[in-house]
């Protein structure tokens, strides 16, 4: 079991690697044995002692206060929801949930997104597919029900040929299960599912280290289909009300284009 503490650390370590003390507005005065900042440094610019700054490091101190938290996070540039992050882990005294060993759709919604002509799919707090319509199976496998998404997406030869920008989704994926797990870490069940992606995955392994936290509500998804070609589609990401984390995600292409036109000519053949 990981300690909040210990997670905060691992937080502080990763981040403090990726910041260049260029982009600190520090000047480098000698060779480097690590990455990024030094810690001296990272507690300077937070405005805070080193001494305690190693603390927070070791996990030797679970109780920053949110000035302190505040501070580091724009020592690092953090963005808004990293900082968010940032803030939860060091609030040591609050339980994890835990999470159930199936998670339902509600049947209204499985009826709203069996209706959408669109591709859609409902993606649980852990990224299975737990509902999809005929469309998103024509789109591919990865939407099918039952399917999970980060297994498929790291695992899977053909994820890597569907997705054209599959470096850019992945540090997405990682980004935004960072957010959905958070209060889960310390649940077996999840600390299982990281640690064999991680086992099986270099590059989950590489991007989970880097303790990346965020979630895209929108965007564009370019993938390369074996019956239509190439094919830009953008997606969003809406939560289901009432239900723990599930998410609606729905591709659609611009109204009059050739996406259009060739998502029609995929639900035909589908």
């Amino acid at each position: 079991m990981v300690e909040n503490g210990s997670r905060l650390g691992e937080y502080l370590r990763a981040r403090r690697a990726l910041v260049s003390p260029d982009a600190a507005g520090i000047t480098d005065s000698g060779r480097r044995r690590v990455p990024g900042l030094r810690r001296e440094e990272l507690a300077q610019l937070a405005g805070i002692s080193v001494v305690y700054y190693v603390r927070l490091e070791q996990g030797r101190d679970r109780h920053p206060s949110p000035d302190v938290l505040r501070g580091l996070a724009q020592a690092l540039q953090l963005d808004d929801e990293a900082a968010q992050y940032l803030l939860k882990l060091g609030r040591s005294d609050e339980p994890a949930h835990r999470i159930r060993l199936r998670e339902l759709v509600a049947p209204g919604i499985e009826q709203v997104v069996r209706r959408i002509s669109a591709p859609a799919y409902v993606l649980g707090r852990m990224r299975d597919v737990l509902c999809s319509n005929p469309s998103a199976e024509a789109l591919s496998p990865m939407f099918h029900r039952g399917s999970n998404q980060l297994r498929r997406l790291f695992l899977d030869p053909d994820a890597r040929e569907l997705l054209v920008d599959w470096n850019i989704l992945t540090e997405d994926a990682v980004a935004s299960l960072r957010i959905a797990t958070n209060n889960d870490l310390e649940d077996p069940a999840v600390g299982e599912f990281i640690a064999d992606l991680a086992t099986h995955s270099s590059r989950f392994r590489q991007l989970w280290d880097r303790h990346d936290a965020g979630l895209r509500p929108s965007d564009v998804v370019r993938f390369r289909h074996p019956q239509i070609g190439e094919v830009s589609l953008h997606y969003n990401k809406l939560a289901v009300v009432g239900a723990d984390r599930q998410t609606i995600v729905v591709f659609h292409a611009v109204p009059g284009s050739d996406a259009e036109q060739d998502l029609c000519r995929l639900a035909t053949r589908g």
